[in-house]
C-alpha cells in the first residue's frame, strides 16, 4: 500500500523509492552477520521438488520462495 502511485503530487512525505530503500535496508538489517548469498544459493539449487514435478533447484516454485 505504501509504495502505490500517489494521487497527486502535491504535499509533502516520503517517495515511493525512498519507501522501497528504508524497507530494503530495514529487511537487509535482519539478515544475520553470517549469511552467505553463494552458499544459500547452491543448497537451495540442491532441494528437490514435489515427485508430481521432474524439476529442482531454482524451477520450482517453492525453492524460489525459500530463496
Amino acid at each position: 500500500m505504501e509504495t502505490r502511485p500517489k494521487e497527486s503530487n502535491v504535499g509533502g512525505g516520503k517517495t515511493r523509492e525512498e519507501i522501497v530503500q528504508e524497507k530494503a535496508r530495514e529487511t537487509l538489517s535482519k539478515l544475520p552477520p553470517d549469511y552467505l548469498d553463494l552458499e544459500v544459493r547452491e543448497q537451495v539449487k540442491k532441494l528437490p521438488a514435489p515427485k508430481s514435478l521432474n524439476d529442482k533447484g531454482l524451477t520450482v516454485p517453492l525453492n524460489i520462495f525459500l530463496y
